[in-house]
């Protein structure tokens, strides 16, 4: 029983982990990131669905986020609701920022 014991003790020493950031293309990842990327020739490629897909996922977090292939849009769940981040769907005059909480009007031009 004691051989047991002893087993299982140093079985969980060697399952405690810790903190650490994940690194792709870089060797020293930022501490502030749980996942740092890093290309000069590639960009990051975020999940591709429809709407009816979107809507199908079961209790999305806050903060996830897709490609609307429906609108062409990155889709963004915030407070229980799908926000849209896409400015080509207003008019070329005005731009609406929804996660600051504020209002911006900018002109293409003088």
């Amino acid at each position: 029983m004691r051989h047991i014991t002893l087993i299982l003790f140093f079985f969980g020493l060697c399952t405690v982990g810790y903190t650490q950031s994940v690194g792709i293309g870089t060797t020293n990842p930022d501490s502030s990131a749980i996942l740092d990327l890093s290309s000069n020739a590639q960009g990051f490629l975020m999940p591709r669905m429809t709407t009816a897909q979107r809507d199908a996922i079961v209790d999305p977090a806050d903060g996830l986020q897709i490609l609307n292939l429906d609108d062409k849009c990155i889709d963004i769940f915030i407070d229980q609701v799908w926000r849209k981040n896409c400015k080509h769907m207003l008019d070329t005059d005005t731009y609406l920022n929804y996660f600051k909480k504020e209002v911006r009007f900018c002109r293409d031009g003088p």
